[in-house]
């Protein structure tokens, strides 16, 4: 399934998927939720990869869902801070905006620079692919 046949989903499609990641109105809502259709999509169709460019051990430790949770978690934070340090012998990190997983979620790829340690940085591909 490509990106553009989610946006093609119904409205009811989008009601399931708008309180997972954090776009729910307010207060009670004025249409029903309806429960999922058959063969509706789920995260499980949803893929989560990543790639560290000049890699030596680093790993992003996420998945769909967790993206979706620091989507909304960001909402009244500035950002948030993911270790990818892996089984290297030193530390980086990647420090996600909210801007940054919108543009993840909506765009499907996020390429961003981690921190600097051991005197240099790495540039971190993200990408949230629809199966």
């Amino acid at each position: 399934m490509k990106r553009r046949d989610v946006l093609r989903l119904g409205a009811s499609s989008a009601l399931i998927l708008l309180p997972a990641i954090g776009c729910a109105q307010a207060g009670p809502s004025p249409v029903a939720t309806p429960a999922p259709e058959q063969g509706a999509e789920t995260l499980e169709s949803i893929a989560f990869s990543s790639s560290v460019e000049r890699n030596h051990g680093h790993s992003v430790p996420l998945t769909a869902t967790a993206v979706l949770k620091l989507l909304r978690q960001t909402k009244t934070t500035s950002f948030v801070t993911i270790d990818i340090q892996g089984s290297s012998g030193h530390p980086h990190a990647l420090e996600l905006t909210h801007q940054e997983l919108l543009t993840l979620v909506i765009d499907g790829i996020l390429i961003k620079d981690s921190t600097e340690g051991a005197a240099h940085s790495h540039s971190v591909g993200l990408r949230l692919d629809l199966k």
